[in-house]
């Protein structure tokens, strides 16, 4: 029911030529709408551009953009892997795209051929992987990485902590923030996915998770599969926005079909992830301080003098870090001086000045090696 510790493709946007499709008869979708007051006049006139079923919680979404000077009118697909409805753990894949097709088609909203389908531009494609904490649950793990986070003043960077009893989760980044800097603002979540479908997506789990979770045995006896666990099913989810984000990569894709293809190398896929790990989050594990290491006094004064730069403008100490580089050059240090000044504080409140102690770890090769405190899960189907 929910494969662990493999890659696959939570959602995605579709791009087509409208050439390539055709528009079925709907009663709103793409058609004059006409509202009339009590006396008769018109009072306003609008044209949806946009279609999702609102009585369907496994829905596609439907959306016309007309011409523009680039390029002609498109139509374009969100698709979620809740299209699949049971199948949903199963993720957007080969093997699961033939039931997506097959709704298009049920739905009727247009026509296209299954060739076209997977000749659609493909955008923001959404990675993720399914981990069992074995040893371990959700919030210690958001609470790991919010301490792992990498010192910045950007606000398309940082983190945001969901620490709520219904939301347990970290995100680092702006998902629709990441313009053209694809290897520095890449989005990165990690956050409980049992919990998450249990209390924020509660009609779609009942009608289609819940009866795989729960069955009774043949004694009368409610039986839960013990993988969907509210504490400790954890999903971890990155998004590529297009081919140029894939380019970055080294990667040529720009279909639906070369996307699909890509799953089959999880090597590959895993350094999707590694990248924004060790952009957003310094890869280091928690130990204990050691003993005999001392800061320098000039080093700790460095530490003092932040401490009160930060207190006087009201800033946190990371916050304060940039302020203080330039004032120490008192405004006329080249910008390599002052850069290089920077990163020694945030060396320093790293190191000395953090409430936990941290020490480098060697290079990562995978997604879990960058993260030391998860330990291994089952590899199969739980």
């Amino acid at each position: 029911m929910i494969p662990l510790n493999k890659i696959k493709i939570d959602s995605l946007h579709l791009v087509i030529d409208a050439d390539k499709v055709k528009l079925n008869y709907h009663s709103t979708f793409l058609r004059e709408i006409t509202s009339i007051n009590p006396e008769g006049e018109i009072v306003y006139t609008t044209k949806p551009t946009r279609y999702k079923d609102p009585d369907s919680l496994a829905a596609i979404e439907y959306k016309y953009r007309s011409f523009n000077l680039n390029e002609g009118p498109k139509f374009e697909l969100f698709i979620s892997s809740k299209a699949l409805g049971a199948s949903y753990f199963q993720g957007l894949n080969k093997d699961t795209i033939k039931a997506v097709f097959n709704k298009v088609e049920s739905e009727g909203i247009i026509e296209i051929s299954k060739e076209d389908f997977l000749a659609a531009q493909v955008r923001d494609v959404d990675f993720c992987y399914d981990e069992y904490l074995q040893n371990t649950k959700v919030k210690d793990v958001v609470l790991y990485c919010s301490k792992l986070v990498r010192p910045t003043t950007r606000a398309d960077l940082g983190k945001n902590v969901f620490t709520k009893d219904n939301n347990q989760g970290i995100e680092f980044g702006k998902r629709n923030k990441v313009g053209k800097a694809y290897r520095q603002r890449q989005y990165l979540k990690f956050y409980g996915k049992a919990l998450e479908l249990v209390c924020n997506s509660t009609d779609f789990y009942d009608e289609y998770i819940k009866p795989q979770i729960e069955t009774i045995d043949v004694e009368g006896n409610k039986q839960t599969n013990k993988f969907f666990n509210l504490e400790k099913l954890i999903r971890i989810e990155t998004t590529i926005k297009n081919k140029e984000h894939f380019a970055s990569y080294g990667l040529r894709i720009e279909t639906l079909r070369e996307a699909l293809l890509l799953l089959d190398d999880q090597t590959l896929c895993a350094g999707l992830f590694n990248r924004p790990i060790n952009v957003h989050m310094v890869a280091r594990r928690f130990v204990k301080p050691q003993l005999g290491i001392q800061i320098k006094p000039t080093d700790k004064a460095l530490l003092i003098a932040l401490a009160a730069l930060a207190k006087d403008l009201s800033l946190s100490k990371v916050e304060a870090i940039p302020f203080l580089a330039d004032e120490l050059y008192g405004g006329l240090g080249s910008s390599s001086n002052v850069a290089r000044m920077r990163r020694k504080l945030e060396h320093l409140y790293d190191h000395f000045d953090r409430p936990f102690a941290l020490n480098s770890s060697e290079a990562q090769k995978t997604i879990f090696d960058d993260l030391s405190f998860l330990p291994h899960s089952p590899t199969s189907d739980a």
